[in-house]
C-alpha cells in the first residue's frame, strides 16, 4: 500500500501576500504559483519541462511567455533535474519531525502503561490520520527561525526604502502594511521610479494643501493604499491630480510672494519683471 500523502500544507497568508515577489505578481502568476507549490508538497518536486508545468497550471497558453518567467527563480533544481521549493521543503521537514515526535511519544506512553513486551504490537499501526487535530508546523522555539515565504532574498531597492519617508508625510497613515504592498506594486509596474518619485511626493503635498483634505478635520483623507492604487470606488494614482487648494494654503502662498510695495499678504502679487529699480 502506498504511503498516504499529507492532506494539507501549512500556509502563512500574511508572509505570502506581503512578500515582495508575490506582491508584484499578476493574479494569473499567483494562481499558477499556488498550484506549483501544492504539487511540490504532494509529489516532492515538480518537473522542469515547460510543457509539463503548463499542464499542471491548466494549459494556459500564456504560461511560457507571461507566467513562468515571473516564477522560475523561486524554484531550485534538484540533483535529478526536477524542481523543488525551499519553503515547502522546510514545511515538510517540520511535519516529518512532528510526526516522529508523536510516534515516539506514543511508544513511550504505551511502554509506560503496558510494559515493553507489547510495545511493537501496540504501535505498529501508529500514524496521524486525516482527522487528527495536529498542526503540520512544529512548535516555534528560539532555536527554530521562521523562514519567510518564499525564501528568495529580499531586495534592498532604495525605491522600496523610500516608502518610509513618504508614509511619514502622509496625514492619515492607517493600514501601513497594505500601503507598503501598494507601493511595491507600483514599483513593479514601473509607475514609481527614480524619475517619478519627486512627482509622487509633490502630488501628496498638493493634496495635503487641498480644500478637500482640509474639510471636517481631515475626514475625507483616504487611506494611503487608496491614494496609491485605489479601491472599488477610487482609481488611485492620486499624486497625478491637481485638487483646488484650501484657503489656508492660498494665504500661505501669498505670504511668500512680494507685492510691488514689498511683502504684503493682502496685496496683489506682481512678478519681478514688473518691478522698477
Amino acid at each position: 500500500m502506498a504511503k498516504e500523502k499529507a492532506p494539507s500544507m501549512q500556509f502563512y497568508g500574511r508572509e505570502f501576500y506581503s512578500d515582495e515577489n508575490v506582491v508584484i505578481m499578476t493574479l494569473e502568476q499567483q494562481g499558477a504559483y499556488m498550484r506549483l507549490l501544492w504539487n511540490c508538497w504532494q509529489e516532492g518536486s515538480i518537473p522542469s519541462e515547460a510543457a509539463k508545468l503548463r499542464a499542471i497550471c491548466g494549459n494556459d497558453p500564456r504560461f511560457e511567455g507571461d507566467i513562468w518567467p515571473g516564477l522560475k527563480d523561486l524554484f531550485v533544481p534538484r540533483e535529478d533535474g526536477r524542481l523543488i521549493h525551499p519553503k515547502v521543503e522546510s514545511l515538510r521537514k517540520d511535519r516529518n519531525e512532528y510526526v516522529g515526535k508523536c510516534s515516539d511519544g506514543g511508544k513511550r506512553s504505551a511502554e509506560k502503561r503496558w510494559g515493553k513486551v507489547a510495545v511493537s504490537d501496540l504501535t505498529q499501526d501508529l500514524r496521524i490520520s486525516d482527522k487528527s487535530p495536529v498542526t503540520l508546523q512544529s512548535p516555534i522555539s528560539k532555536e527554530t527561525p521562521v523562514i519567510p515565504f518564499p525564501t528568495k532574498p529580499q531586495t534592498t531597492d532604495p525605491l522600496a526604502a523610500e516608502f518610509e519617508r513618504w508614509i511619514a508625510e502622509y496625514p492619515n497613515p492607517v493600514k501601513v502594511d497594505t500601503a507598503m504592498r501598494s507601493w511595491l506594486t507600483l514599483i513593479g509596474t514601473g509607475e514609481i521610479t527614480t524619475d517619478t518619485l519627486a512627482d509622487v511626493h509633490a502630488g501628496l503635498q498638493r493634496w495635503r494643501d487641498s480644500a478637500e483634505w482640509a474639510r471636517d478635520d481631515g475626514k475625507y483623507i483616504p487611506a494611503p493604499a487608496t491614494f496609491l492604487t485605489g479601491n472599488e470606488k477610487q482609481s488611485g494614482r492620486m499624486w497625478k491630480d491637481h485638487p483646488p487648494a484650501s484657503a489656508e494654503a492660498k494665504i500661505s502662498r501669498r505670504a511668500g510672494k512680494k507685492s510691488s510695495a514689498g511683502v504684503d499678504p493682502n496685496a496683489e502679487w506682481s512678478p519681478d519683471w514688473q518691478e522698477t529699480a
